[in-house]
Formats: C-alpha cells, sequence, structure tokens
C-alpha cells in the first residue's frame, strides 16, 4: 500500500505557460510515500489531502508523469541533433478526480484530509487531463 499526497487546490500563475507547467492543480498527485510514513503537519487539509491506495508501480509512476503533447496529442518537443528533445507541457498528465470518488472516501477526505481508495473504488477515478479519459494499466493489456 501506499499514500498519494494530492492537492487539494488549485496553485496559479498568470502565466498560461508557466501555470501549465509548473502549478499543480486540485487531484494532482504530489508524490506518493509508503504505508507508516509520518507526515508533516503542513502535509494536509486546507492545502493537500492523503488517500491510502493500492496501486502497482506503473500506475504510481503514471500519477507521477508529466504530459510531453499538447492537449490534441501533438508531442512537443525541440529539434536535435539525434532527434527531439520532449517538453513538458503540462506538470502532470493524470489526477485524481476527487469530486466523483464514492461518498464513503470523500467523507473521510472532508472530515480530516485522509482516506483508503482501493482498487476497483480508485482507478475509474484516475482522469488523463487532457481529455479526461479513464487510466487503463498497458501492463494489463489495456493502452494509455
Amino acid at each position: 500500500m501506499s499514500v498519494l499526497l494530492i492537492k487539494a487546490v488549485d496553485h496559479a500563475h498568470p502565466d498560461p505557460a508557466i501555470d501549465r507547467q509548473h502549478c499543480e492543480k486540485r487531484g494532482m498527485v504530489v508524490n506518493h510515500y509508503p504505508d507508516g510514513y509520518v507526515f508533516g503537519e503542513k502535509m494536509g487539509l486546507p492545502n493537500f489531502l492523503r488517500l491510502q491506495v493500492d496501486l502497482d508501480d506503473e500506475e504510481l509512476a503514471a500519477l507521477l508523469a508529466g504530459q510531453y503533447e499538447d492537449d490534441n496529442g501533438l508531442p512537443q518537443g525541440i529539434p536535435a541533433a539525434d532527434g527531439i528533445v520532449p517538453v513538458l507541457y503540462r506538470i502532470r498528465a493524470y489526477r485524481v478526480d476527487i469530486d466523483n470518488l464514492p461518498a464513503s472516501v470523500r467523507t473521510g477526505l472532508s472530515n480530516n484530509g485522509l482516506s483508503t481508495a482501493l482498487g476497483a473504488k480508485l482507478r475509474p477515478h484516475l482522469k488523463r487531463i487532457r481529455d479526461n479519459s479513464v487510466f487503463t494499466n498497458p501492463s494489463k493489456g489495456a493502452s494509455k
């Protein structure tokens, strides 16, 4: 099991490119920690939520990965001698759809900023920011 530290509120910047590349938004996973990790007092409400999950390593990595294509799916990059160097378009490619989690999970999050969402309850709420599609794990036979 892991604990996801999730942004509870939007962080914003007036420049749209900086906002997209560097500002965490509500539902974005900031990091994940092992079960039993002792969180600091600022790693909770009102700025952060903590969600205990049973995701595999590939799912955790996807939640922390950046988006390197624009919102039309076109790769972003800088030409280089050996090809294209990818350029970060958005700080995270996926988010947790906090507002549509099951009521029991949302209740825990709103009461003390901590809840548990296991497997089938959580996976439908892992959404790609670009098109709001549900994350599917490539190692389990589907594609991202």
